[in-house]
């Protein structure tokens, strides 16, 4: 109806959008088909959050404190309301936000120079009360090794670069949900 365009500015949609939204009509379907109620919702709200911060983490590198604060709060409600013992997500957090603080620290210490952002710590947090302790620690390994083979593609392609930054929530997000929907333990 809008022809490609904006209604208030007239400029130009991109094409990424009608891909986002009917790859999240596709998920919703699918986590409602596949997965019992209440875990549906919380699955679908992260997917969404994930697959946003992905986008957002890929073009400008940067984890907004807001859908932070948005997955924080939608798992703590999940948490709140469904669920009895809260000792998973916060053994989770735990392990997975000790794990990766080890992994920054032994970077700083090796390379003198921030390889993470802070925004993957917080994400990182949040997963591991999502997945819990065993499966943050396999998500984290996934994304580890999505990354570093991106890393090393573009290295042949493009040469070489040490100093290349490459954003980190898109593998963690993808190992994540894989994680999630294959549930190893």
């Amino acid at each position: 109806m809008q022809l490609g365009q904006c209604a208030n500015c007239s400029k130009r949609i991109s094409f990424l959008y009608p891909i986002i939204e009917f790859l999240s009509a596709i998920v919703l379907f699918i986590a409602m088909k596949s997965i019992l109620y209440p875990e549906s919702l919380l699955f679908y709200w992260m997917f969404i959050n994930l697959l946003v911060l992905t986008i957002i983490d890929q073009k400008w590198m940067q984890v907004p404190t807001t859908i932070i604060v948005s997955m924080a709060l939608g798992l703590l409600c999940y948490h709140l309301i469904w669920t009895v013992d809260l000792m998973v997500p916060i053994s989770g957090t735990i392990i997975g936000l000790g794990f990766i603080s080890f992994v920054f620290a032994f970077n700083w210490f090796i390379f003198h120079k921030q390889t993470m952002g802070f925004g993957d710590l917080f994400i990182i947090a949040i997963l591991g009360a999502w997945l819990g302790p065993i499966q943050i620690l396999i998500a984290i390994f996934l994304s580890s090794i999505l990354a570093l083979i991106v890393f090393i593609s573009l290295s042949f392609i493009e040469g070489f670069n040490r100093s290349k930054a490459l954003p980190f929530i898109p593998y963690l997000s993808f190992s994540s949900i894989i994680t999630y929907l294959i549930n190893p333990f």
